[in-house]
């Protein structure tokens, strides 16, 4: 370190050993060769050479080199003023990805060697995933003298005989204050505790517990709850057919290239799809959509076009099957999902009586409710920027219905407003600890003016008040 100081040496490297207590004012150059997501680390990383002359760091001493090695990192930290360098990476995914794609075969194969206690004889199909849950959360782990915060992004595998137990625990934690799980740096011991005692009495931890991973699966769950204050997003498998991309392509074979760009930033941005999830940014989406649209005009070079000989006036249940598979058996415009008691309607975007036809690219997924708001208007929800020049002059309510949750009717509301699916989201807390109790935010997706809804947010208050029950709420506030 001497002979460093006294120029004898250009270049120092060390790998964590000079973290503190070291002082070379005179140095110009860091070259961070590694990622950290704490903030003391990288100080001490970096401050090396951020003494100027002003500070003790040298004559003449004006500037600093700050050299990094990594072009993405997995968060930005506070301090970077980024211009269009970096940019911020989703936390690795970590454990068992369960999008890979095999054999069946090899299922089968694996499952005659399986000799689980609990499964004698089990069918191969007893262990095909039916989906899984999907949870993010940070852990903070100690590094020196600093600590290091890592971002995870893990899948919990389902399978038909636990997915009840899983569902139910889901339910029981969001009734409860998880509070004391949610700092980055909980002790491991009470989260496994807590686990302990879940597992008993949601499953049967002789079989549910058959790969030894059930603990820490409800772990990652009270992590992911207490951390976002939401239920972990639950990926059904079943409804695969609702991510055919192939589909896709077919149903935008004939739409021009213009308007295909705009329908697909739409769909992937669309709240009640997760093409998101699965494509994670709009570029990869959209490579995946042009080769499939390639596929498709390749395959049909040689293909002999007939025309439909369907009737154009008859609505099939076959056609609405495939609109209800399509919008995943959700409304698009409130998002409500089908259930017992909750029908869906295959509603004409354009109605027959303006030009419309039976079309499944011409039908969209609506509940009861949405479909008499939309009533014989030419509304799409498919899309998510409105197609109005100027705010409309006055915003309607509507009656509250047993079958719906604050978010649905808020969002019939905020959509029927902007004749589009314009809310991404409700922010809204119901405990008292939450950011959102007191204020709530409506969150618009990009290109629609928040202002537009401003004149009327006091009469959104007194409706989430009054109709809705929520008196606590003090102010509503509309944004992007």
């Amino acid at each position: 370190m001497q002979d460093f100081k006294d120029g004898k040496l250009d270049v120092v490297v060390n790998v964590k050993m000079l973290t503190e207590g070291v002082d070379v004012p005179d140095v110009k150059t860091v070259m961070v060769t590694r990622q950290t997501t704490s903030n003391i680390l990288l100080t001490q990383m970096i401050g090396r050479a951020l003494r100027g002359e002003k500070a003790g760091g040298g004559t003449g001493k004006d500037y600093a080199n700050i050299v990094f090695f990594h072009d993405t990192w997995k968060r930005l930290l506070p301090w970077a003023d980024v211009n269009g360098g970096l940019e911020a990476e989703r936390p690795a995914r970590q454990g068992r990805n369960p999008m890979s794609f095999i054999s069946i075969q090899l299922i089968k194969l694996a499952v005659a060697d399986i000799d689980y206690k609990g499964f004698e004889n089990a069918d191969y199909l007893t262990f095909i995933p039916v989906g899984f849950f999907n949870c993010e959360y940070t852990i903070a782990i100690e590094e020196g003298a600093a600590e290091e915060l890592i971002s995870f992004e893990e899948n919990i595998i389902i399978y038909e005989f636990n997915r009840d137990g899983y569902e139910s625990l889901i339910k029981c934690l969001a009734t409860q204050d998880l509070t004391a799980y949610a700092a980055e740096n909980v002790p491991e011991s009470r989260l496994e505790n807590k686990a302990g005692e879940l597992a008993d009495e949601y499953f049967n931890t002789e079989t549910d517990n058959f790969d030894d991973m059930l603990i820490g699966n409800i772990a990652k769950i009270i992590r992911h709850m207490a951390q976002n204050d939401t239920q972990p997003l639950f990926v059904d498998f079943h409804k695969r057919d609702a991510y055919d991309m192939d589909k896709l392509a077919n149903e935008l074979a004939d739409v021009s290239q213009r308007k295909i760009d705009v329908i697909l930033r739409n769909i992937f941005n669309d709240s009640g799809k997760h093409w998101g999830f699965f494509y994670k940014s709009y570029s990869n989406f959209k490579d995946a959509f042009d080769k499939a649209m390639n596929r498709i005009f390749i395959d049909a070079v040689d293909v002999e076009i007939t025309p439909n000989e369907e009737s154009a006036d008859e609505l099939t249940d076959e056609i609405k099957r495939q609109v209800f598979v399509r919008d995943n058996y959700v409304c698009l415009c409130c998002g409500k999902a089908q259930r017992k008691g909750v029908p869906l309607n295959a509603d004409h975007i354009r109605p027959i009586a303006m030009g419309g036809n039976n079309a499944v690219s011409n039908l969209q997924t609506l509940c009861k409710q949405c479909n008499a708001v939309k009533s014989v208007n030419e509304v799409d929800y498919r899309v998510n920027i409105t197609p109005l020049r100027k705010p409309k002059q006055e915003l309607q309510m509507f009656d509250w219905v047993s079958s719906d949750n604050v978010h649905n009717s808020i969002a019939r509301i905020v959509n029927a407003f902007y004749h589009c699916k314009a809310m991404c989201e409700l922010r809204c807390h119901q405990r008292k600890s939450g950011q959102y109790y007191y204020v709530w935010e409506i969150v618009l997706f990009a290109d629609n003016n928040p202002e537009w809804l401003t004149p009327f947010e006091k009469q959104l208050l007194d409706y989430v008040r009054t109709r809705l029950g929520w008196t606590h709420v003090t102010k509503i506030v509309v944004k992007n």
